[in-house]
């Protein structure tokens, strides 16, 4: 069985040499998406390409969805395992990888795959990040005939698959290494959501008191409290996302 990975990359230098170093273990054709980076991202990208398939293609970035379903149109097989260039995948999931390859039946097509992903926030295991709690269990592995990422501007997931299974092995999220990085990112989670949207009607009650809900609950119910300074900083996250939705 021959499978394409599809990787998204902007500005990535941080983790995307130890994840293309696990993925280059899997002989498979690499497509790497990447948005302008102008750090040494381009770099990592052109000497993994010299010791594999890998292939480079240059796209700006729209939202997750849309960037990684165009990933998946230019992949040459139907197969396909989908990684963010700040996920990296332990040992143990590669050989799991290396065993589907031999043994998986390419027929299955309403068969797809989950990753376990732990998620890390300023350099930090953290149990929970608005939205998902840690780890997640993600579609990353599926055919492209059947499935696609959906059309959400945040948020998105893959659809259309039938039965899913939890792929062996973990994968470490390493996501936001910088307050400002927060910021950023829900800067624009908050303007895609606006955008690609009904519009919501301005409400400062209702914000508010979403604002303290997603705040009880990702603090207390998630168990961020256990996660130090930086559950407060996840905690806060989703309380000013929550507060954004509803307030203009």
């Amino acid at each position: 069985m021959q499978i394409s990975i599809c990787v998204l990359t902007f500005n990535s230098d941080k983790t995307l040499k130890p994840l293309l170093d696990q993925l280059l273990k899997l002989n498979a054709e690499m497509v790497v998406v990447d948005s302008g980076s102008s750090d040494r991202t381009l770099d990592i990208i052109h000497k993994a390409s010299e010791q594999g398939n890998v292939r480079r293609i240059d796209r700006p970035y729209q939202c997750h969805s849309d960037q990684m379903n165009y990933a998946i149109d230019q992949a040459s097989h139907d197969w396909v395992l989908c990684m963010d260039s700040d996920e990296i995948p332990d040992d143990q999931f590669i050989l799991e990888l290396q065993g589907l390859l031999k043994s998986f039946d390419p027929e299955q097509t309403g068969q797809a795959g989950r990753i376990k992903r732990n998620w890390y926030v300023l350099g930090r295991k953290v149990h929970a990040m608005y939205p998902c709690s840690s780890p997640d269990y993600v579609v990353r592995f599926f055919n492209r005939k059947q499935c696609r990422f959906n059309d959400s501007v945040v948020d998105d997931k893959v659809i259309g698959f039938d039965q899913d299974f939890i792929l062996a092995g973990e994968v470490d999220h390493h996501t936001f290494e910088t307050q400002e990085a927060m910021d950023r990112k829900l800067d624009a989670y908050v303007r895609r959501l606006k955008s690609g949207s009904a519009p919501r009607k301005n409400s400062t009650p209702r914000a508010i008191a979403s604002a303290i809900a997603a705040f009880w609950k990702w603090y207390f119910v998630k168990q961020a409290y256990l996660d130090g300074i930086v559950g407060i900083k996840t905690a806060r996250y989703a309380a000013q996302y929550s507060y954004r939705k509803y307030k203009v």
